[in-house]
């Protein structure tokens, strides 16, 4: 589990190298960026998960050469909505629903 700012492509490709299973807390802005490419999965009254295929990014490449040309990974991305000013933006490898990690992460 990592908060944002460790949100990054080569933190969670190292992890996956490692075949741990990952939640990373996004900031929104990275969150919307990744959302862009990604497509709706499941929704409901406070949340909505989205599949997403994560390349890296072109500074991402320039910072860590040593990324395989052609990696991506596999990912969820969960928006859950936990009152009116506090929405948790996640990225995982995890199969639970996103009302389970907001369990998980709501108190972070």
């Amino acid at each position: 589990m990592a908060d944002a700012g460790f949100g990054i492509f080569a933190v969670a490709w190292d992890a996956r190298q490692t075949n741990r299973d990952l939640v990373f807390r996004l900031t929104e802005s990275r969150f919307i960026a990744l959302r862009r490419k990604a497509t709706i999965v499941a929704s409901g009254e406070n949340w909505t998960t989205y599949s997403h295929t994560w390349r890296p990014s072109a500074k991402e490449r320039q910072t860590h050469p040593d990324l395989p040309p052609d990696t991506v990974l596999e990912f969820r991305l969960h928006e859950i909505r936990i009152h009116d000013t506090l929405t948790l933006f996640l990225v995982t490898s995890l199969p639970q629903r996103a009302e389970e990690l907001s369990d998980r992460n709501a108190s972070r």
